[in-house]
């Protein structure tokens, strides 16, 4: 008889190994997931910060419309360019009612200033200015009519206001300069850039608009829209092509939203964002594009 032929005792496995590809492969595809992961964390990180400053921005816009309240007239502007004495005096010197309504025919300049909130709703200025060491301040006076400006003094004496805003929830905003520590203050957002108070007259952004160029969707939406909406917003027109009738009228639709909220504000405080900036009148796309993450906050 034949035998069956022996099987041996420990038959032989088969095993394959990864392949460099494969394993070059499965990295490839976990850097991928890695890449994905961290992006969409950083977007969210981002929208954190950005709705925190979003929070303490309107906390500072508050702060304003209780100054108002309080004092019966609004946060002045005061102009940058002569924070520290003038003609003798420390007072700020503060932009008039016809610089507010039209800047250009009142000897030119910007509708913003950098001092007006940490001089006014925190009162961070020095004594000599606001009559209180460190922040607070003493009652403000109206500002009074002094020829191409007006003075906005503070009485130095009597009773003393605390800020009205938080600045421990900001980590101490307040950033002095090393060369006038007195009155070159500043209030800065989370991305180290001073905020701007904005403020003007009502009827800046009424005066030089036609009633053709609001409703006819075919001219450039940029014909009525004043600087100070391309500073703190951005120009719709700017950054839609404006060679089609669709772009034209979305453009027509953009400025239009935002013009009334605009419009009847007395002021406007702003963040430039996380770029950090603000590109003043912007002349391109580009700028204009920028300006879309500026943080916006204004008076209702």
């Amino acid at each position: 008889m034949t035998s069956a032929p022996r099987q041996p005792a420990h038959p032989r496995r088969s095993r394959r190994a990864f392949t460099l590809v494969e394993i070059g492969l499965v990295l490839i595809i976990i850097a991928v997931l890695a890449s994905i992961l961290l992006v969409g964390l950083s977007r969210a990180i981002r929208g954190v910060r950005i709705d925190a400053e979003r929070q303490y921005l309107r906390s500072v816009a508050l702060a304003a419309v209780k100054f108002k309240d309080d004092f019966g007239f609004p946060v002045p502007l005061i102009q940058d360019t002569a924070p520290g004495p003038v003609n003798g005096s420390d007072d700020p010197v503060v932009r008039s009612k016809a610089f507010l309504q039209d800047p250009e025919s009142n000897g030119g300049g910007v509708l913003y200033s950098e001092f007006s909130i940490p001089y006014y709703i925190l009162g961070a200025a020095d004594k000599d200015v606001d009559g209180i060491d460190g922040l607070g301040y003493t009652k403000p006076l109206a500002p009074a009519q002094g020829g191409a400006q007006w003075v906005g003094a503070f009485s130095r004496r009597g009773q003393k206001y605390e800020p009205t805003v938080d600045l421990a929830r900001g980590n101490n905003r307040v950033v002095r300069d090393p060369a006038n520590l007195a009155r070159i203050v500043r209030v800065v957002d989370r991305w180290n850039n001073p905020f701007r108070y904005y403020r003007w007259e009502k009827t800046y952004f009424t005066s030089g608009a036609r009633k053709d160029e609001i409703d006819d969707p075919g001219i450039a939406v940029g014909a009525f829209t004043p600087d100070v909406w391309k500073q703190i917003i951005a120009d719709p027109s700017q950054y839609l092509p404006l060679n089609n009738p669709a772009n034209r009228k979305k453009a027509r639709q953009l400025a239009m939203s935002i013009a009334p909220e605009l419009r009847a504000a007395e002021f406007a405080v702003v963040s430039s964002g996380p770029d950090g900036r603000f590109n003043d009148a912007p002349t391109n796309v580009t700028e204009a594009k920028e300006n879309l993450d500026n943080i916006v906050e204004v008076s209702r």
